[in-house]
């Protein structure tokens, strides 16, 4: 269960890297995908860089490649930065030190600091085609949706034949709601000459999610439910659309209950249903996903489960991350995942011929939980709660169980006579909902744990979140 880019945008960040390490060792600074402009170095200057700059960017490259496959990533990361800042310092004509800072710091989600470096770049060298792509990127990513546009269009202009360049272009027209005009700018292109094969692939599949987005999976018979909030797609039975349809709605208010209403686009949420894994894994789902959230068209894809039951749990778990990204594009993944289980979990009930959900331990990630505590293997708090999506991934089998637990501990722990689990009398959730409006304010995930719960005790919650996890039985039943 996952949040979804494209597989080209999930390791984008990771390809500058690893890509202009490579270019760098052989000589040509310049990293671009694919096309015609990849001999072009798109730094002028950085040969005849001092030899010191040059081996400052060489180390920082070589830092952080290390970051990328190490558990000790915040010091390797912090000297990775250190190099490339004495470079930027010693060498004014040459932008690259500049433009790796500003990636390095979109990684960790310090979107200020990349933003200062990524303009330096362009302000430096106008014709930085890698680093108007990257500018492009953190734009779309803090919704300057009509900056990202114009800096995608720079790019596209420099080097039109770099697939990175397409790809930023038709997400800023689509992130934009002008499925149209990208669908015409993808139309419009001619393949390259000599080597089309990269570039030919990108508009291929644009093409092909584009299409998919406005038509809806080939299914036939299709089912299809429109409710007060969502539109649910089928290929299984009216029934069962409308039952999901119900479910999402039911969930709805639980999310309504606990996150501020705000002012949304007037738009339903999307919910496509595949009749099986077999065919959800046939329309290319992430894999190992029982489902996801595609961000770039705002949509919910999973499948029928057997049991059914099991359905819901993915749909109360993958439809929070649909909700979520109205109020923040980039959430911390503790923050994400550890609520989307939160809510996976929730138990349907009817009473009174009313129904409504309850909440409930998750309890595969409760039993999880308490196997990497009692065996010390958890990440400490302070560590998780400041961590990048790459990070959480890399330990996903601690990192996953480790944020439910954290979330039921900070909503159920602390104590209330109140019936409403997220009420403000609960000592915990007061600070969790503060470092919800300091996200929201615009704070990065660091800067919100550090006006939150960074000024608290957190060794002393640390063990009180231990000892209240370790205290609950997972194969006893909720008698709340």
């Amino acid at each position: 269960m996952q949040e979804r880019r494209s597989a080209r945008s999930r390791s984008a960040w990771s390809g500058f890297v690893l890509g202009t390490c490579a270019l760098v060792a052989s000589g040509s600074v310049g990293f671009c995908a694919g096309g015609p402009c990849r001999d072009r170095l798109a730094l002028d200057g950085y040969l005849e860089l001092s030899k010191s700059a040059r081996t400052a960017i060489e180390r920082g490259l070589d830092l952080e490649r290390q970051a990328l496959e190490s558990s000790d990533w915040d010091r390797l990361i912090a000297a990775a930065r250190k190099q490339w800042t004495s470079a930027a310092r010693s060498s004014k004509g040459c932008m690259l030190p500049h433009y790796l800072l500003g990636v390095s710091y979109f990684r960790t989600m310090l979107f200020d600091a990349s933003k200062r470096w990524l303009e330096n770049a362009v302000e430096g060298d106008a014709e930085f085609r890698e680093a108007w792509i990257a500018l492009a990127r953190l734009r779309l990513t803090t919704r300057e949706h009509d900056a990202a546009l114009a800096a995608s269009e720079r790019a596209f202009a420099l080097c039109g034949a770099d697939p990175a360049a397409i790809e930023v272009r038709a997400h800023s027209l689509i992130r934009l709601d002008r499925l149209v005009d990208a669908r015409q700018f993808l139309a419009d292109l001619i393949a390259p000459v000599p080597t089309p094969d990269a570039w030919t692939q990108t508009v291929v599949d644009l093409r092909q999610e584009l299409e998919l987005a406005a038509s809806g999976p080939n299914w036939i018979p299709k089912f299809v439910t429109e409710t007060e909030h969502y539109r649910i797609s089928t290929a299984v039975s009216q029934e069962f659309t409308a039952e999901i349809g119900h479910r999402v709605e039911l969930i709805h208010q639980v999310y309504r209950m606990v996150f501020p209403e705000i002012e949304k686009p007037e738009r339903k949420y999307e919910v496509w249903v595949y009749p099986d894994a077999e065919s959800y894994r046939a329309a290319g789902a992430p894999e190992g996903s029982g489902g996801y959230y595609d961000r770039l068209f705002r949509r919910l894809v999973l499948y029928r489960f057997e049991p059914v039951a099991r359905t819901f749990e993915v749909l109360q778990h993958e439809a929070f991350h649909q909700y979520l990204d109205d109020y923040l594009e980039v959430a911390p993944s503790w923050f994400n995942e550890g609520f989307g289980d939160y809510f996976g979990a929730f138990e349907h009930h009817r009473r009174g011929g009313k129904d409504f959900l309850r909440a409930l331990p998750n309890r595969l990630r409760l039993s999880m939980a308490r196997r990497i505590i009692q065996r010390d293997l958890y990440t400490p708090l302070p560590a998780l709660m400041q961590m990048s999506q790459s990070q959480m991934y890399a330990r996903a089998e601690i990192h996953y169980p480790q944020s439910w637990s954290l979330i039921w501990f900070l909503i159920e722990g602390g104590g209330s006579e109140s019936q409403f689990a997220f009420s403000s009398s609960r000592r915990y959730v007061k600070v969790l909902k503060a470092y919800f409006q300091a996200l929201r304010s615009g704070k990065n995930p660091i800067q919100a744990y550090e006006r939150t719960f960074g000024r608290l005790d957190m060794k002393a919650i640390e063990k009180e979140w231990r000892e209240f996890i370790l205290a609950l039985d997972p194969a006893a039943p909720d008698t709340r």
